[in-house]
């Protein structure tokens, strides 16, 4: 039994009885031909379930579930652009509700670790999305468009995997500034 088809069972054995005939279940729902901000948009769900007019969002992670925390932290004064995965649940609602067979905002929506801790537990983490949250994620997503229509693409966070391959390091001016 390879590694994968052992830790995907075990996730099984610790979800299956969640799981229900009275929900819709989509999977790798594909959301396309939207705007945001004025932005063309694409998007890609890995799970979106109804159920008793609940819309959930589940979107699973590989890779160390202890990571997942981190990334799913709301904007604050140290990172103020927020977590990647807080960032994409915020879109995922905001591509929802424009998507013509949709229309209308998730309800909540679910981070999960596909790997368990060393503890044989898997991390399962709930964001609530704000209005704040969808105002500063659709701010994001224009001024980012903004600095592709600009060609801006030697500056960056240069602290992301993205910077660092690319060897692009902070503005340590504007960091002096802020």
């Amino acid at each position: 039994m390879t590694y994968g088809q052992m830790v995907l069972g075990q996730y099984y054995d610790a979800y299956e009885k969640e799981w229900s005939e009275q929900t819709k279940y989509k999977t790798e729902f594909r959301i396309r031909d939207t705007h945001i901000a004025g932005v063309p948009v694409t998007g890609f769900i890995d799970r979106l379930d109804e159920r008793d007019g609940q819309l959930i969002v589940y979107d699973y992670k590989t890779g160390k579930p202890e990571n997942i925390i981190a990334k799913m932290k709301a904007p604050d004064d140290a990172k103020p652009e927020g977590g990647d995965y807080w960032r994409q649940m915020v879109f995922y609602d905001l591509l929802l509700q424009r998507d013509q067979r949709i229309r209308r905002r998730m309800t909540s929506g679910y981070v999960h670790a596909l790997e368990p801790k060393k503890d044989g537990t898997f991390v399962a983490k709930n964001i609530v999305i704000t209005d704040a949250d969808r105002d500063i994620v659709t701010q994001q997503i224009g001024d980012t468009y903004q600095k592709i229509q600009n060609m801006e693409f030697t500056k960056g966070c240069g602290e992301c995997d993205w910077c660092k391959m690319h060897g692009i390091v902070p503005d340590l001016q504007e960091i002096e500034e802020n």
